[in-house]
């Protein structure tokens, strides 16, 4: 079956003049926030975008992922406090906390220790207990946080 994608592909490659070299292809595989990741690229710039691309992707890293103990989003919810947050992570919150508000709190980015909770209560193949919940949620919320360009605190650490 002649699928709409391969129409396209075979479509593209009968528009390379005869003789003409195809760019060169140029495969990016990682791990972004936790999860795999690639960019496949034909391109006669092909490996420097990918190099640029991976560097940005490793940026972001250090900023926001949760897999990484170094990163800036790890560190604030380890300590409860972080100085001199980068500038991608205070407009993420920001909007974040616009967000919370629009949906009258429904949206809650503060909800990584309920939801490990809930996770490591169904490895188990329970339900979470009650007190444990209520524990949990008097960590704090989302009004619990902070933001200004100099720091970002919570009431307390989440990690």
């Amino acid at each position: 079956m002649l699928t709409r994608r391969r129409f396209l592909a075979i479509s593209a490659a009968g528009f390379l003049a005869p003789g003409a070299q195809a760019a060169p292809r140029q495969v990016w595989a990682g791990v972004a926030l936790g999860a795999r990741a690639s960019i496949r690229l034909d391109h006669p710039q092909a490996e420097a975008i990918a190099a640029r691309a991976a560097a940005e992707i490793f940026r972001l890293e250090g900023i926001f992922s949760l897999y990484r103990a170094d990163s800036a989003l790890s560190r604030l919810n380890a300590r409860a406090r972080l100085s001199a947050p980068p500038p991608e992570l205070l407009e993420c919150l920001t909007l974040a906390g616009a967000v919370h508000r629009a949906t009258g709190g429904l949206f809650d980015p503060t909800v990584q220790p309920l939801w490990a909770l809930w996770a490591e209560s169904a490895s188990a193949g329970n339900r979470p207990a009650a007190a444990a919940l209520a524990a949990t949620r008097a960590r704090g919320g989302w009004a619990d946080l902070r933001l200004d360009s100099g720091q970002i605190t919570m009431r307390a650490a989440w990690a």
